[in-house]
């Protein structure tokens, strides 16, 4: 998966706008500007309940008061053979 900023699409077409106020621009337009951004340079973060140190072991966070399931830190290592992308967090 690719990530970009949002922020930097810029749309240079017609567009209309409906009954609703809604703007209508041409897909084809939307997908050419959308190509036009540079990817972002991002890293996939390793959450605490998919992280290996989570039980405690080698964790420098887990008796942490504030800490929950869905914080990270550089320590972060997955736990191998556990698909947990389809996971949604809040």
């Amino acid at each position: 998966m690719a990530y970009i900023d949002s922020d930097k699409i810029r749309l240079n077409s017609l567009s209309w706008i409906d009954g609703n106020g809604d703007i209508l621009v041409p897909l084809a337009d939307v997908k050419k500007a959308i190509a036009q951004v540079p990817l972002e340079d991002v890293v996939k973060v390793i959450r605490c309940y998919e992280c290996k140190n989570n039980s405690g072991i080698g964790c420098p966070f887990y008796d942490d008061i504030n800490r929950s399931d869905t914080d990270f830190c550089s320590y972060g290592e997955r736990i191998q053979g556990i698909n947990y992308d389809d996971r949604s967090s809040n």
